[in-house]
């Protein structure tokens, strides 16, 4: 269940970057921090 919490979320948070501006790691760093362990998170985001 938490992957396809988290793909969602991609899927949105991509669709809102093609629009803001925004990097994409910057709007799924929350998602990630809540579902994984913060130096994951910040690994992944990096990524």
């Amino acid at each position: 269940m938490d992957y396809v919490v988290v793909s969602l979320a991609a899927l949105v948070a991509t669709a809102l970057t093609l629009f803001s501006g925004f990097g994409l790691g910057t709007l799924l760093m929350p998602v990630f921090a809540v579902f994984f362990p913060l130096p994951v998170a910040v690994a992944v985001g990096l990524v």
